[in-house]
Formats: C-alpha cells, structure tokens, sequence
C-alpha cells in the first residue's frame, strides 16, 4: 500500500489541523505514514503546552488528532534545526508521540519513492 510523506512546516493552527485530518484519515485507512516537523511546527510535539507555539485559533479536536498520531502509528519526526528554532531540547518532546529526531536529508532519504508525500 503506497505511504504518505507529511512535510509539516506551519504552525499556523489552521493548516496544522489541515494536515493533522489527513494524516490520521490516511493513517486509519491503514497506509503507513511519516511526518516530519520543521522550523517552528516543531512545537506540536513540545510536552505540555504545545497549543501556545501555534499561531491563530485552536480547532476543538486538535488535541485528539494530535494523540491519533500516536494511537494509529504515524511516524512522528522533528529536524534537528526545529529543535533550535523552538528553544527545545530533546527531553521536551512529547514521549506518547514516539517523536524521532531526524534531519531533513536523512529523512528524505529514508525512502520517498513509491510514497506520496504532502507540504503543509
């Protein structure tokens, strides 16, 4: 079955609940599923209050879509670089996510052919 790759460079809360439908829709449809977080989207996998490094109004099921990242076995990537830009460290992400440290090289390199892959 033909996985998808999430590029995920916004952290504008609209188009991250954007991607986030898509990616647990695509997820439940039982197609693998990467994405990797880069810049300041880095902050949607920062433990605790990750909701305030979005910009814009917060959609009511954001929380839920985050943690069906988890539950459906999406696999969750952030950029070295992000990590920087965000002011977080490693310990600041989010454990239930299973988030992966990768940059983006690597992780372009880690097998995008046959993949669909998707910029938001």
């Amino acid at each position: 079955m033909m996985g998808l790759d999430v590029l995920m460079m916004s952290h504008q809360a609209e188009r991250v609940h954007g991607g986030l439908v898509i990616i647990t829709t695509t997820a439940a449809l039982g197609r693998p599923v990467r994405m990797v977080l880069l810049g300041k989207a880095t902050v949607l996998v920062r433990s605790g209050d990750w909701q305030a490094g979005l910009i814009g109004d917060i959609p009511a099921d954001m929380a839920n879509l985050r943690a069906s990242c988890g539950d459906l076995a999406v696999e969750v990537y952030v950029c070295e670089t992000g990590l920087a830009v965000c002011d977080m460290r490693e310990q600041d992400l989010d454990a239930d996510l299973g988030v992966r440290l990768t940059s983006l090289p690597t992780f372009l390199a880690g097998g995008m052919d046959g993949r669909q892959w998707l910029t938001i």
